[in-house]
């Protein structure tokens, strides 16, 4: 799937979540724009903060064809693990 697709898959999800919740009157409708805004903040800060830690890019290294990621002791084991395991055999 492409990221396009996922978005659009969960602007229709938090469409649907929010239709229930409104109409059960658990909240309203500036509420959940305010509660939705702040995940569609949050989330990509989250998400750049996992992806961008060193294990991360050492696992999407080593999962390219034709790339072998090497590393030393002093990587940390976060890092040799994720690249251990992104090895494709």
């Amino acid at each position: 799937m492409s990221s396009d697709q996922i978005t659009g898959i969960i602007r229709a999800v938090l469409a649907a979540i929010g239709g229930f919740i409104i109409a059960k009157g658990w909240v309203n409708a500036e509420t959940w724009t305010w509660i939705v805004g702040g995940a569609a903040t949050i989330g990509p800060v989250i998400w750049s903060w996992v992806s961008n830690r060193p294990a991360a890019i050492a696992a999407s290294a080593q999962a390219l064809p034709g790339v072998e990621v090497q590393t030393t002791a002093a990587a940390g084991s976060a890092v040799q693990s994720a690249v251990a395991a992104a090895k494709v055999a």
